[in-house]
């Protein structure tokens, strides 16, 4: 044996899971070289040890009288390892597609020791698959010689990643097709080591599909979990006695404390401890990034390094960072991600108040880290419980603590940082810098934030003036800095009262109560504030609601946010401009006015999408999308619309001008019958035209509290985020926009403060006088009112689908996937039918659901114990039979021990679980059972059953051996008839019958009385 294969020994941990996988292993070797029925299929995920598993085996299979062994007895019959030595043969297959895999494989075949992929020149093309399988006959014949017995291809699932079309990846499994069957007939056993994420049926990839089609007849599965990595930790580099797990629990339970959200099963936090089970599942990502990273190596280093800490501190991912953060900036892929982690470490932190900035250490590591592992960005809960930051004081809220952390980073670093959502779920990722680096000198003053701040409003005043060229702001370096105001008329309205234009800068603050006070004692009849795009919304954003709902005269224009790509693209064009201004000659060239106006061009079509598009307007009453509403208008037509209807209003006197002046109708409203037939309209009921304004009053608020106790006055707010889809809105808008137009005026009239009259003129105002587009509103109310009471319900049948595992089953998985499509049409389930229907879908997936579920579980779960349950899978009566057969004097109990070995294991692993209740509410089993994945259990029922069928058969030979003894003694001790047919079936080539304990004391009489005879036949089946 090799000095590498002394190391192999010395650190290999044998588990239960592996010594499994070995057995199946040498069961397939026992009669080298006989015909294999095929090759091996292992996969697991990266970094699970299936090579080093292998490289472990094949030291043993070098040497059958190695007395280690019997590390393997628990696992292998006496008869299972191989007759002669063999030799393992490890090919690790290039990870270059480029580089032709047939010449390749048969040139390391036919070579005595393979060398390194890669090492040999490229041949300009590859073998056919004739060529290829012609010379491969020569390769098993030189490889018999060298006696090897297993084949290893190894490194396999990184050239399928490589891989780009499905014509390629076919020829490839059809050429390891070639080799497998063809060392097969010479008792080679070829493994093909190979990612679980290529042979996961829930991925269901192309791979898959085209690896089950070309080489599904030709291999078996084997499959190795993490789990025997938790195993190895539990009982070897970090074992505990029961005193030691009761203290962890204990830390498990104050840990929950400080972090309610902290949801690891107890179990499980014992069994890694001190590894942060989060660090554990990230190892394994870890290793498609660093392919040398082992992560066992990592955990007996970890834990040794914790040996001297607190029992509170864990290894946790800000530790798994610095160990792996050299090796990241060594392989060149991470550097504009570790760019803006080291800026924030260095530019940031250090300005932070000192009593945060440890802890603002730890979250850049753990966003570092997982900007780089994950795809989707950490939230604060996320962090928070990754990197277990509490404060030790209980009543500190840890997560607000975090959120509060963030947020600081998020304000001083947010050129490093992307942030999304809000409160706890807000998520963060590390902001790519590679676009930051490499501009001219006078750019890299655009690239700090101030100086940026100053140049774009140019780009937005400019892009302004050309679409309503009467607003003409101030473009001087001084009102650059500061927010600037213009006193205008409504654009195309010259002799029109004056309003007041708002441009807000980024640097100033936001209105005080003092301010709006002033504002609405101003004669102005509308004020129009305009945001900025790089306004700070994620503080801000309730404050300008507040604002606009403040303020009656007042039109927020809103932009929307511009994307990382728009920005830069701003940016650029700030710094082009700039140089422009800076460097401007007496008289621009022809071609540097070309190269301006193309500038402008695109900036304003940026603007336009900000502004425009994606921006909207927020009054008082309502907020709405500009480009839903404004169609084919100018701007400027469209800005004045909303101006002058503002303006209108404060001149008669109405809501929402600020100056409400009781007794004042609107003008095309000035009959009560009018009034009393849009109370009509709006309440919906005929009653309310017969009577007089009082009683309709009475029936308009009744009618506005039962929308209230309904919900539907909330709007949207409450409904689910996944179904605000923008077709959903295109559907439900109008009910949103009509909605806040109604809701003060409601108020108002319950509260006293608007007359019936004032009240039901908006009304009729708010609908443009169109008695059709109230009536569809209210058809809109209705539809919603259904939806509303119906969604919750909807959103647990949707995580009920998104949860349950994929079946397998043909008719349940399409209505699965037809419940799933019909999710991205929310807009579908405003009609009370296609409710209807996709609850009566859903009940019949869940149904066969169910039913499939509750078999499967009990198949693989329910496999040992209840004798009358499971009689189809433990072979009980052939193990009564073992039982008493091992009774026999001589007997090897061997058998039996190895059964009841192996069926402790299986029935420690039951579940005990009311699994049918369970699956009313929920699509799994709380003990975590998954169809794809549970095999190992029916695994274990079938090794039992085949040493069953072993044991039985080893001492049916023996009794065979000396049937002449046997017969001789029957006829002697005159024995009945039913017993005599149970001990001719024993002795017989034919099926046994169940043996009673009679039977079994007759042989030992006989056996005690040819005790030699018989001790010689052991001997000789040994």
């Amino acid at each position: 044996m090799e000095a590498g294969g002394h190391s192999i020994r010395e650190t290999y941990v044998l588990t239960r899971e592996t010594g499994e996988i070995c057995a199946r292993i040498l069961r397939r070797l026992a009669c080298y070289a006989d015909s294999q029925p095929g090759g091996f299929f292992f996969t697991g995920e990266r970094g699970v040890g299936k090579t080093h598993l292998l490289r472990y085996l094949g030291t043993f299979l070098e040497n059958l009288s190695d007395p280690e062994w019997a590390v393997f007895e628990p696992f292998l019959p006496d008869n299972a390892q191989p007759r002669v030595p063999v030799n393992s043969l490890f090919i690790n297959i290039p990870e270059d597609p480029s580089v032709p895999l047939g010449r390749f494989l048969a040139a390391q075949l036919r070579t005595p020791k393979p060398s390194a992929p890669g090492v040999s020149e490229k041949p300009e093309a590859d073998l056919s698959e004739e060529e290829f399988a012609a010379l491969i006959p020569e390769a098993v014949s030189e490889q018999a010689m060298r006696s090897v017995g297993m084949l290893v291809l190894d490194n396999i699932s990184r050239r399928l990643d490589r891989i780009a079309t499905p014509e390629s990846l076919e020829r490839e499994f059809r050429l390891l097709k070639i080799v497998t069957d063809s060392f097969a007939p010479s008792g080679v056993l070829v493994v093909l080591i190979m990612d679980e994420q290529h042979l996961k049926w829930e991925d269901a990839t192309g791979i898959q599909l085209t690896l089950m089609n070309s080489l599904g007849d030709s291999c078996d599965f084997i499959w190795l979990s993490r789990n025997h990595i938790v195993e190895i930790i539990a009982s070897a580099l970090a074992s505990k006695n029961d005193g030691q797990k009761l203290a962890i629990r204990g830390i498990l339970n104050r840990l929950r404390k400080k972090l309610p959200y902290f949801g690891t099963k107890a179990e499980n936090f014992i069994d890694l401890y001190p590894i942060h089970p989060d660090v554990f599942y990230s190892l394994f990502r870890l290793r498609s990034l660093l392919p040398g990273f082992s992560p066992l190596r990592f955990v007996q280093g970890a834990i040794d390094a914790m040996s001297g800490e607190p029992a509170e501190r864990l290894v946790t991912l800000d530790f798994l960072f610095d160990r792996i953060v050299d090796d990241l900036r060594a392989s060149g892929k991470y550097t504009s991600l570790l760019y803006a982690y080291d800026r924030l470490q260095q530019e940031i932190v250090p300005f932070l108040k000192p009593a945060v900035q440890a802890r603002a250490q730890l979250l850049l590591k753990g966003i570092a880290f997982l900007s780089i592992c994950e795809s989707q960005p950490p939230s604060v809960r996320a962090l928070t419980n990754s990197l277990l930051i509490y404060h030790d004081a209980d009543f500190l809220p840890s997560y607000s603590m975090t959120s509060a952390i963030l947020m600081e980073l998020e304000q001083k670093g947010g050129k490093y940082l992307v942030a999304e959502g809000e409160k706890q779920d807000r998520r963060y990722r590390l902001l790519d810098s590679s676009n930051r680096l490499g501009f001219p000198t006078v750019r890299d003053l655009l690239a700090n934030e101030d100086e940026f701040a100053l140049q774009f409003p140019l780009l937005v005043y400019e892009w302004l003036h050309s679409e309503i060229p009467d607003w003409n702001p101030d473009t001087t370096a001084r009102a650059l800095r500061n927010s600037q105001s213009l006193v205008s008329p409504a654009p195309g309205e010259l002799n029109a009262p004056r309003g007041l234009v708002f441009f807000k800068s980024i640097f100033d603050p936001i209105w005080s109560p003092e301010d709006l006070v002033s504002l609405e004692e101003s004669p102005f009849p509308w004020i129009l504030l305009i945001l900025s795009p790089f306004e700070r919304f994620y503080e801000f954003e309730q404050a300008f609601r507040e604002l606009s709902s403040g303020l009656s005269r007042l039109i927020v224009w809103h932009p929307d946010i511009p994307t990382l790509d728009e920005t830069g693209q701003l940016r650029k064009l700030a710094a082009e401009r700039y140089d422009l201004e800076l460097n401007r000659p007496p008289k621009a060239t022809s071609a540097e006015k070309e190269g301006w106006n193309k500038a402008r061009l695109e900036a304003g079509e940026i603007l336009q999408s900000l502004y425009v598009q994606r921006g909207r307007l927020m009054t008082a009453s309502v907020q709405f999308s500009i480009g839903d509403e404004i169609k084919k208008q100018r701007l400027s037509g469209f800005i004045a619309g909303h101006l002058v209807f503002l303006q209108d209003a404060f001149e008669a006197g109405l809501a929402g001008s600020g100056l409400p002046q009781a007794g004042v109708a609107a003008r095309d409203l000035e009959s009560e019958k009018q009034w009393l037939h849009w109370a009509a309209l709006l309440a919906g009921r005929d009653a309310i035209r017969d009577s007089n304004p009082d009683e309709a009053k009475k029936q308009v608020i009744d009618w506005w509290t039962h929308v209230e106790s309904s919900g539907l006055a909330g709007g949207l707010v409450e409904l689910p985020d996944s179904l605000l889809t923008i077709q959903f809105w295109d559907y439900v808008k109008s009910f949103g926009t009509y909605l806040e137009l109604l809701r003060p005026a409601m108020i108002r009239l319950r509260e006293g403060d608007q007359t019936f009259e004032e009240t039901m003129a908006q009304v009729a105002r708010s609908f443009n006088l169109e008695e059709d587009r109230l009536q569809k509103w209210k058809q809109s109310l209705e539809n919603l009112r259904g939806f509303i009471r119906w969604v919750s319900g909807f959103e647990r049948a949707c995580n009920y689908l998104y949860s349950a595992v994929p079946t397998g089953q043909q008719a349940l998985e399409r209505i699965r996937s037809q419940l799933l499509a019909s999710l991205d049409r929310p807009e579908h389930f405003l009609d009370a039918l296609n409710r209807d229907t996709f609850e009566q879908r859903f009940l019949q997936f869940k149904k066969g659901y169910v039913d499939y579920y509750c078999r499967v579980h009990d198949s693989a779960l329910h496999i040992a114990g209840r004798e009358g349950k499971t009689e189809s899978k433990l072979d009980h009566a052939a193990l009564r039979n073992l039982e008493m057969l091992s009774n026999l004097p001589f007997a090897d109990e061997n058998y039996l021990n190895r059964v009841r070995i192996i069926g402790k294991w299986v029935e420690a692993n039951q579940c005990d679980f009311p699994v049918l209740e369970i699956l009313e509410s929920y699509p799994r089993c709380y003990c975590s059972f998954n169809p794809a994945g549970n095999t190992h259990l029916r695994e274990s029922v079938t090794q039992m059953n085949a040493i069953i069928q072993d044991g039985v058969q080893y001492f049916r030979n023996i009794l065979r051996r000396c049937k002449t003894r046997v017969i001789q003694g029957l006829k002697t001790m005159n024995v009945d008839d039913l017993h005599a047919r149970q001990i001719a079936a024993l002795l017989s080539q034919r099926r046994m019958v169940p043996l009673e304990p009679r039977t079994v004391e007759i042989l030992n009489r006989i056996i005690q009385k040819n005790s030699k005879n018989f001790q010689a036949q052991i001997r000789s089946l040994r």
